[in-house]
C-alpha cells in the first residue's frame, strides 16, 4: 500500500470555503448511521468525463470544476465501453455510525486502474491506488478485487474523488460496509463462488466418465468447454490473480478473453454434435462455424489490443449465442426430445450472456446479473446441458412414469396446501387474540410495536391470499404520510417513511379524504382514480397493487392512518370475512399506535420544560451522563453555557407575564436555532438557561457558541405591536478542567455568569481559579437570588 499526501493551494482552499459544493447541483451524500451493513453508491455519485485524459486531482477538486460534475441517475451504474478517464465525486457523512472504519469495494475486477483521492478538511489529500494492471501487493488492500480502506470518524464528513480508467467496459458497482459486514459478505461471496467451481469439478469429473464408460466423445468437448468457463471466471472474478503470480498480473486480463473465447468454440462444437445441425439447419452449423473461428482470432486479438477485442467478444459471443438458441429450438420444434434439457439450460445461459454483455456495453443498465451471484446459476444451468449426453438412453416409458410421478407430486402437494389452509382460518382469530395482547403490553417499545405491526400485516396477508397488505401512520392533525408497513407476498415485511420515485412523499391527501369520514372499509381500485391523483397512484405502482380494501385508523374522530389489502388483479373480489376481519385488524393497530403516542407525550412532558419546549433540569442530568462518557472515550472538550437574560424584568413590568412568557418562548426558540444538532439547551430557572456543548476541541469553540447565541438573542422582540429588547450574559465553564460532575460545573458556569454581569452585562466570561472567592461569597449570602430571582 502506497499512500501519499498533496496539498490544495490556499486559493483553493479559499474558493471551496466562498462557494461549497453543496451549493451546486449534486448528488446526495452519504449518510453512515448506527447498524447500517451496507451502503450501495451508485445514487451518491457525481460524474465528470475526461476525454483526454489529462486532468489531475488538484484540478478536479477545485471550485472551477465542481459545477462540472453531473449526479449520476442510475441505481447500478455502468457507463459502457470507454477510452475516457471518468472522475466520481461521493460525500460520505458520518452522522450517528459508531464504526471509524470503512471498506469501500468496486466489485468489478477488470477495471484497469482506479485511484482514490480522500480529501480532509485540513486540505490535504490521501492517494490509495488499485486496478486490474496493479499488483495485488501494491494495492491498498491486498485483494483479487478492488478495496479501499476508509477511516470516517463519527461525526466527520469527508469528499473523496475516484478516478477510473480501463481498456473494457467501464462498470461501476460500488459499495460501502464496515468490515465485519465485509467480512461476512466476503464469506459470502467465497461460498457461492466454491459451490459454482465445486458444480464445475463435479460435471468435468461426471463427463470423464461418461465418456470412459459410454464411449461419447461429445463429452471431451464438454469437459473443454467446463473447463475454459472456469479459467475465464476465475480471471473475471478475480481469484486467478494469486495463481498467476505477482509478476505476471496481465494473464488474469487475458484469461478473460482466452477462456471465454474457447469455452464459446467447445460449447459451438458441442452444441454442433449434440443437436446434429449439420443435419437438421445446415445453415445454422455453418455460421456457428463461422462463429467459433471468430472467436479463436479474439482470443489471439486479445494480447495485442485488450480493447479491440474486449468490442469484438462482446458482438460475437452475442451472435454465437442466438445462433445456439435459435438452433435448439428448431431442433426441439422438430421432435428432437433430447434437446428439451438444451433447450432450458442454454435459455438461461443466454439471458444472462445477454444481460451480462450488453450491460457491459452500456446498453442495459446493471443488475444482479452481473454480479457473482449469477456464477451459481451458472453452473447450474451449465450441469443441466451435460443432460443432453445422457437423454437419449432413457426410455419413452421411464419419461411417461416420471411426468405421471410429478403430477402426482404436485396434486397432493396442492390438496396438502388446502388443508393446512383450512387449519390456518380456524386457528386465526386466536393468533390475533395473541397478537392483540402484546400490542397492549406496557414496555412495548417503537422497535416492538413496528415488529407487532409487520406481523399482524404478514398474517392477514396470507390469510386473504393477497399480494400486499399495508398500513400508513399519519403525522398528528396531518395528511402526510409519517410512517408505512408493508408486507409483500414476494419478500419480507418492512417499515420506514414512505417515499416514490421521486423522493419523500408529501401527503395522500385524495386516499385520506376518501376514508375520512368512512366508517366501513372501502374498495378503490387503480383504474378509478382521477389523473390529477399522482402521490397514491405512484404508490400503488410501487406496491404492483391494481386493487385495495382500505379501512381507517380512527380515535375518537381523529384519523390516524390507512391499513389496506391489495391485489395485482383489477377485477379482484373482496369477501365479506375479509372486510369484517382488516377492521378488527385496523382496531389492534389503532389500539397500538395510541397507547405508543401516549407513552410519547408522557416521556415528553417529564423531561421538557412546559413553557420553552426545552429540556428540564432532570432531564439535562440524564443527558449529560451520556455526554460525559462520550468526550472522555474520544478525549473531547465540553462547554456548559449558563445564560441569564439582562433587562427581562422591565419587560415584565411593562408588557405583563402573559407578554413575557412569550418572550421566553421566542428567546428558546432562537437559542435552539444559534446550536448545533448535538447541542442541548434547557430552562432551569425563570430567565435562565443552560447549553451543554459537546465535541469541542478547546474553549474558543465555546466562545464562538456564545456570540452566536447572544447575537440571536439581542434582535427585537415584537410583541403585542410593541418592540422590547433584551441581552444576555453568559458564564462558560469547560469539562474536564472546571469540575467532572453537572452541579459542579454548573455552579461555575454561574459564578462567571455574575462576573459577566458586574462587568457590564451583554457578554460572556470563562470560569477562572480566581473566581473561587467570588463563588464562595455569592452562594454563601445568597441574598441576590433571594431579593430578586428573575435578575434584570
Amino acid at each position: 500500500m502506497r499512500m501519499s499526501l498533496l496539498p490544495i493551494s490556499c486559493v483553493e482552499l479559499i474558493l471551496l470555503a466562498l462557494f461549497p459544493a453543496d451549493f451546486l447541483w449534486a448528488a446526495p451524500p452519504v449518510i453512515l448511521e448506527k447498524n447500517h451493513e451496507l451502503y450501495e453508491l451508485s445514487l451518491n455519485l457525481d460524474l465528470l468525463e475526461d476525454q483526454n485524459q489529462e486532468w489531475t486531482i488538484a484540478r478536479v477538486a477545485s471550485p472551477e470544476f465542481a459545477s462540472r460534475f453531473v449526479p449520476n441517475r442510475k441505481a447500478l451504474l455502468n457507463l459502457g465501453f470507454t477510452r475516457s478517464v471518468y472522475w466520481l465525486r461521493c460525500r460520505i457523512d458520518n452522522q450517528s455510525s459508531p464504526e471509524p472504519e470503512w471498506l469501500l469495494e468496486l466489485d468489478y475486477v477488470i477495471m484497469s486502474r482506479i485511484d482514490l483521492y480522500v480529501v480532509h478538511a485540513d486540505g490535504s489529500i490521501t492517494i490509495k491506488r488499485s486496478g486490474s494492471l496493479l499488483p495485488l501487493k501494491e494495492r491498498d488492500v491486498d485483494f483479487p478485487g478492488h478495496l479501499f480502506r476508509l477511516t470516517v470518524r463519527p461525526q466527520e464528513k469527508q469528499t473523496i474523488y475516484l478516478r477510473l480508467q480501463t481498456d473494457g467496459a467501464m462498470r461501476v458497482p460500488l459499495t460501502l460496509r464496515p468490515p465485519q459486514a465485509f467480512a461476512k459478505y466476503l464469506l459470502n461471496k467465497r461460498l457461492v463462488q466454491g459451490l459454482a467451481f465445486g458444480v464445475y469439478l463435479v460435471m468435468v469429473l461426471y463427463n470423464i466418465f461418461v465418456f470412459f464408460i459410454l464411449k461419447e466423445k461429445n463429452a471431451i468437448y464438454y469437459v473443454l468447454t467446463l473447463c475454459f468457463a472456469v479459467l475465464y471466471l476465475s480471471c473475471l472474478t478475480g481469484l486467478a490473480a494469486r495463481f498467476f503470480g505477482p509478476d505476471h498480473i496481465q494473464w488474469s486480463l487475458w484469461g478473460v478473453h482466452v477462456g471465454g473465447q474457447l469455452a464459446m468454440v467447445f460449447l459451438i462444437i458441442f452444441s454442433q454434435h449434440a443437436l446434429k445441425t449439420k443435419e437438421v439447419t445446415p445453415l445454422i452449423h455453418k455460421l456457428l462455424s463461422g462463429v467459433a473461428i471468430l472467436n479463436v482470432g479474439t482470443a489471439l486479438t486479445s494480447f495485442f489490443n485488450f480493447y479491440l477485442a474486449n468490442i469484438i467478444s462482446y458482438v460475437i459471443t452475442c451472435i454465437g449465442s442466438g445462433l445456439l438458441a435459435y438452433a435448439g429450438l428448431r431442433c426441439w420444434i422438430k421432435g428432437y426430445r433430447g434437446v428439451r434439457y438444451y433447450v432450458t439450460s442454454w435459455i438461461t445461459i443466454f439471458v444472462i450472456l445477454f444481460v451480462h454483455l450488453l450491460g457491459g456495453a452500456g446498453l442495459l443498465p446493471l443488475s444482479p446479473l452481473n454480479s457473482t451471484d449469477w456464477l451459481l446459476i451458472f453452473a447450474l444451468a451449465g450441469a443441466m446441458l451435460s443432460l443432453v449426453l445422457t437423454d437419449k438412453y432413457r426410455t419413452v416409458q421411464e419419461d411417461s412414469q416420471r411426468m405421471l410421478e410429478e403430477k402426482v407430486s404436485e396434486r397432493t402437494h396442492e390438496l396438502n396446501q388446502a388443508v393446512d389452509e383450512l387449519s390456518y382460518r380456524a386457528t386465526f382469530e386466536q393468533m390475533v387474540a395473541a397478537i392483540s395482547t402484546d400490542f397492549m403490553a406496557s414496555s412495548l417499545s417503537p422497535e416492538d410495536t413496528d415488529r407487532e405491526i409487520n406481523k399482524v400485516l404478514a398474517m392477514i396477508g396470507w390469510f386473504c391470499a393477497v399480494d400486499q397488505s399495508f398500513a400508513l401512520v399519519l403525522e398528528p392533525q396531518s395528511t402526510r404520510v409519517k410512517q408505512g408497513y408493508q408486507w409483500s407476498r414476494y419478500g419480507e415485511a418492512t417499515s420506514g417513511p414512505v417515499t416514490s420515485s421521486q423522493g419523500a412523499v408529501d401527503d395522500f391527501s385524495w386516499l385520506i379524504d376518501k376514508v375520512q369520514h368512512q366508517e366501513a372499509v372501502i374498495e378503490i381500485r387503480l383504474t378509478d382514480l382521477p389523473k390529477s391523483v399522482t402521490q397514491e397512484k405512484a404508490f400503488l405502482r410501487r406496491l404492483k397493487d391494481n386493487s385495495l380494501l382500505i379501512a381507517p385508523l380512527v380515535y375518537y374522530g381523529e384519523l390516524l392512518g390507512l391499513v389496506g389489502l391489495g391485489a395485482d388483479r383489477d377485477d379482484q373480489s373482496w369477501p365479506e370475512n375479509d372486510q369484517a376481519l382488516l377492521k378488527i385488524v385496523g382496531q389492534i393497530i389503532t389500539n397500538a399506535l395510541v397507547h405508543q403516542r401516549t407513552k410519547e407525550e408522557i416521556k415528553h412532558l417529564a423531561n421538557h420544560d412546559s413553557l420553552t419546549g426545552l429540556a428540564n433540569r432532570r432531564f439535562l442530568n440524564e443527558l449529560f451522563d451520556h455526554f460525559r462518557a462520550r468526550a472522555k472515550r474520544y478525549c473531547k472538550q465540553m462547554a456548559i453555557l449558563y445564560l441569564d437574560l439582562d433587562n427581562f424584568k422591565p419587560v415584565n413590568d411593562r408588557l405583563g407575564h402573559r407578554a413575557g412568557d412569550e418572550v421566553l418562548r421566542m428567546v428558546a426558540q432562537r437559542i435552539r436555532a444559534s446550536l448545533r444538532e448535538m447541542d442541548i439547551a434547557a430552562r432551569i430557572g425563570g430567565d435562565e438557561f443552560v447549553i451543554i456543548s459537546e465535541d469541542l476541541t478547546n474553549y474558543l469553540d465555546a466562545g464562538i457558541i456564545a456570540e452566536k447565541v447572544m447575537g440571536q438573542i439581542s434582535l427585537p422582540y415584537g410583541i403585542d405591536g410593541d418592540v422590547c429588547y433584551l441581552g444576555v450574559s453568559i458564564g462558560i465553564s469547560m469539562f474536564p478542567f472546571d469540575g467532572d460532575d453537572l452541579d459542579t460545573l454548573i455552579r461555575k458556569a454561574d459564578t462567571a455568569m455574575y462576573n459577566a454581569k458586574q462587568s457590564g452585562k451583554g457578554g460572556y466570561r470563562f470560569f477562572e481559579p480566581t473566581q473561587y472567592g467570588l463563588e464562595e461569597v455569592r452562594y454563601q449570602s445568597g441574598l441576590e437570588d433571594q431579593i430578586d430571582p428573575f435578575r434584570a
